[in-house]
Order: structure tokens, then C-alpha cells, then sequence
């Protein structure tokens, strides 16, 4: 890919803070035609501008928050910045496409079949990567089954890196040393359901969040 840098920088804020939000100042060194490539293929998508700004009132560049004032016409939206140090400056005009800032789409990432979260490329060869099998194996605890320790995989935010094939999965094995170290081993099945009801309630959850309120 022409891209693979600003891809790159993508899909590591992705795995390291779970969303990836950047706006033109990340975007210094990306090359020209870059983002139009990544808007265009839904990869990343706006959102909502940044509520703060460096000031350019002065040469101090204070970083403050950015006041908003709706225009009488649709996009015609105007930002400002009340400047905290200089009171005769009144209000500073910020440039709105300054503010203008996009997310990565993680649904889309993984429709591409990136890493998104915990998941991971598939690589056979990664040997800190164990298969089910053999982590369950290594729990040595007849609570936890394949079938349970499946279950478990199903919730995107179970914590422990895993990389799939079709079927097949793998999991990051000094990350389920982890996890079992810390773990009660209180796995039944019930708690396995209670476990991916909670995960399910907490997505709707978010799903609402997203939907914009009637009038």
C-alpha cells in the first residue's frame, strides 16, 4: 500500500488506546493524498472537531478551550478563543479547519481484516502465540474447557491478545499467564453468560450513545 506509514500509525493508536482520533496536526508528515485515501475507503470518518486550540493571538501559543458560535446558515459554524492573558485581546478567531478531526473506523478495519483491539494479524509463526488447545492445557483446571475459554474469546474486550483464521485461534501467552494468575477460576458457564451479558449490555449501551437525539 502507498499508505502503509499513515497505516500503520492508524492501526498502533487502535491497539495501544482502543480508539484513534487525529486531527491535521497529526497529520504533518502523512503524504498529500493520504487521508482522501482513508476517508474514501471508510477507514477513518469525522467527528467531532477538538474543544481546544492553540492560540495564535500572541507568540505565548497557550493551548485553551475553544468557544463555538452557530452561524445563521448550515456550516457556517465559527470558533473563538478567549485569551486568559491578555485581557485587551478579546476574543481570538480559530480557524475551523483546524479543528476538524477524524476517527478510525474499527468496523471497517476489521471488515479489511486489520487488527482492531485485541485482535491481531494471523502469524503462525509469532511463538508467543499458544492455541487454545494448549492454553487450556495450561490453566490446569478442569473449569476451564476449550468450550468455556471459547465462550470467553467471544467478548472483544476479553484482555488477552488473540489472532484468528477462520476457526482457528491463538492466543498471547504471557497474557493468559497473566490473566490466570489474577483470575478467581470461578468459570462456569453461568458466569461465563453473566460475563457476556454485561459485555452485550455495555455495547448497547454505546450503540445509543451514538444515535442523535429526536426533537
Amino acid at each position: 500500500m502507498i499508505y502503509q506509514k499513515e497505516l500503520d500509525q492508524i492501526l498502533n493508536a487502535v491497539e495501544s488506546f482502543g480508539e484513534a482520533v487525529f486531527g491535521l496536526a497529526d497529520m504533518v508528515h502523512w503524504h498529500n493524498d493520504a487521508l482522501d485515501y482513508f476517508v474514501e475507503q471508510e477507514i477513518l470518518k469525522s467527528t467531532k472537531p477538538a474543544t481546544e486550540a492553540e492560540c495564535d493571538g500572541c507568540g505565548e501559543g497557550c493551548v485553551e478551550k475553544v468557544v463555538f458560535a452557530d452561524g445563521n446558515q448550515p456550516g457556517n459554524s465559527r470558533a473563538y478563543i478567549a485569551c486568559k492573558v491578555h485581557e485587551d485581546m478579546g476574543l481570538i478567531a480559530v480557524d475551523m479547519k483546524m479543528l476538524k478531526r477524524w476517527k478510525a473506523n474499527k468496523d471497517r478495519l476489521k471488515e479489511l481484516g486489520y487488527p482492531t483491539g485485541y485482535e491481531v494479524l494471523w502469524d503462525p509463526d509469532n511463538v508467543l502465540y499458544i492455541s487454545l488447545k494448549d492454553a487450556a492445557n495450561m490453566a490446569s483446571s478442569d473449569l476451564l474447557t476449550l468450550r468455556r475459554l471459547s465462550r470467553l474469546l467471544e467478548d472483544p474486550g476479553f484482555p488477552v491478545h488473540r489472532m484468528h483464521k477462520g476457526r482457528r485461534c491463538k492466543v498471547h501467552t504471557p497474557e493468559f499467564r497473566k490473566w490466570l494468575e489474577y483470575t478467581q477460576f470461578g468459570i462456569s458457564d453461568a458466569a461465563i453468560d453473566k460475563y457476556l451479558e454485561g459485555t452485550k449490555v455495555r455495547l448497547e449501551e454505546e450503540e445509543k450513545k451514538k444515535v442523535p437525539p429526536r426533537d
